[in-house]
């Protein structure tokens, strides 16, 4: 249940989504049910509920652990209510959590990505997306970038950063298993904490999206809902 952020939904809301899935479809018994959640949306209560209405796995949208560059992406949390909404998910009683992080953001170096990534790493996730920064048309951060608001981070400068994510997260656990997927590899197993939903994209399986603007797959057609909420 994401992109965009579905925890500005009641936790008895997303219940009614999960119940009316159910209604529907055969789900299995271990199927996984997954939030995407914003740290300034959410309390100790609202995550527990969350977990009581039938969501098995949260992905937090951190993008990172320094003030600054939080306020430079317009991001209405801080790198303190960040940790909090780990630490509260744990509370919660949800064993799998993932995180999401941006590199590429203007004025970010190595060293700064490096102390995101072990902020990150300290916190235990299961799971790690780490997304390069990019300037979609027709967005504020894309005008802004033609209005000469701010540089771009050169691309050879990204590319090292990613390199620098993947080996960084490889030493302490967490090898890549997608483009911007890292997850923490558990004794002798190296996929338990991997994103169902991560992978079927590449593997060809058919997967329906509901809302505006979700995209479905059911080969060969691929197709996406319309795009306005009204």
């Amino acid at each position: 249940i994401g992109g965009g952020t579905p925890s500005i939904l009641s936790a008895r809301q997303i219940g009614r989504i999960i119940a009316g899935i159910y209604r529907q479809f055969n789900l299995e018994a271990s199927a996984e049910i997954t939030l995407e959640v914003n740290p300034g949306t959410v309390t100790r209560e609202s995550l527990k509920a969350f977990r009581e209405s039938g969501v098995t796995r949260l992905n937090i949208g951190i993008q990172s652990f320094q003030d600054h560059f939080l306020r430079w992406l317009g991001r209405m949390h801080s790198a303190l209510e960040a940790i909090e909404a780990v630490q509260w998910a744990r509370a919660a009683g949800f064993d799998q959590v993932g995180m999401d992080l941006i590199y590429g953001i203007p004025g970010q170096s190595r060293q700064t990505w490096i102390a995101d990534l072990h902020q990150a790493i300290s916190l235990d996730p299961e799971h790690l997306s780490c997304y390069m920064l990019t300037c979609e048309p027709d967005t504020p951060l894309d005008r802004m970038r033609q209005r000469k608001e701010f540089k771009a981070m050169l691309d050879e400068d990204v590319c090292g950063l990613f390199a620098t994510t993947v080996a960084e997260l490889a030493e302490n656990g967490y090898p890549l298993y997608e483009i911007s997927n890292f997850a923490r590899k558990d004794g002798n197993c190296a996929d338990v904490n991997r994103s169902r939903h991560n992978q079927k994209y590449w593997s060809d399986a058919p997967y329906l999206g509901f809302g505006p603007a979700a995209h479905s797959y059911l080969n060969p057609v691929r197709y996406r809902n319309h795009r306005d909420l009204a």
